[in-house]
């Protein structure tokens, strides 16, 4: 099996805060993440798509495609915004880096890309999405069906 990598980068603001607890509660859980204005990170995300060797083409996926499809749907939609108030598929819920990992990657890359990927990848096996806000820590999903992702 073959692991293919791509790394996108972006900036983007947010703050962490739960509705459902109270200003204090907040301040202490999630500390100067809950900063009433926000703050920003540098990410770093990776999606690797492991799977076996195209004949035609000696390519997993053809690494163009897999740039394309991780900009469109996850880069270009979260660059340079506030995650709490201009991505969609972050309103209700916290934005933390592990949230981003689940819903960008459940809700926005598999919605348009699945034919694509089991026409041009005929042996996909699983794809890992990780979300860095720092070189030091991050968050990693995996998912078992391509098309949970793509």
């Amino acid at each position: 099996m073959i692991y293919i990598t791509r790394r996108e980068t972006f900036s983007a603001s947010h703050r962490l805060n739960n509705d459902k607890l109270s200003a204090e509660e907040n301040r202490i859980l999630f500390g100067n993440c809950n900063n009433p204005n926000g703050h920003g990170h540098n990410y770093i995300l990776e999606v690797t798509i492991s799977g076996g060797i195209e004949e035609k083409t000696g390519y997993v996926i053809d690494l163009k495609q897999l740039k394309k499809i991780v900009r469109e749907n996850v880069v270009n939609k979260l660059d340079h915004k506030n995650l709490n108030m201009d991505v969609d598929f972050l309103r209700d819920v916290i934005p933390s880096s592990e949230n981003i990992a689940v819903s960008g990657s459940s809700s926005k890359i598999k919605s348009r890309q699945g034919d694509f990927i089991q026409s041009n990848c005929t042996k996909p096996k699983t794809i890992t999405s990780n979300i860095k806000e720092k070189n030091k820590s991050w968050n990693c999903i995996r998912l078992k069906k391509v098309l949970k992702i793509f």
